[in-house]
């Protein structure tokens, strides 16, 4: 589990040393949302599934902005922290 204050920092910090194929599974406290993040050769995959529905292929750039967007529309109504899986 990790802090929602910190959510975009440790998700970027986490996907930055991802081996290709390897990915992230973050999901919200009741576990009835959730963001997988897939690295990817030149990039990363992500696939929203919660409020909205969302299937993009990104760079990390992009990443950090768009993780900054789930937080608010996913995260953010939470009283509790997401969870972040490895995989």
């Amino acid at each position: 589990m990790i802090a929602k204050e910190n959510f975009v920092t440790n998700v970027c910090q986490k996907a930055q040393i991802l081996d290709v194929g390897q990915y992230l599974d973050i999901r919200s406290y009741k576990r009835n949302r959730s963001v997988l993040l897939i690295r990817l050769q030149n990039g990363y995959r992500l696939i929203e599934n919660g409020f909205r529905k969302l299937d993009i292929n990104l760079d990390f750039d992009e990443l950090k902005s768009t993780l900054k967007t789930i937080e608010r529309i996913e995260f953010e109504a939470l009283s509790r922290n997401p969870h972040i899986q490895n995989g």
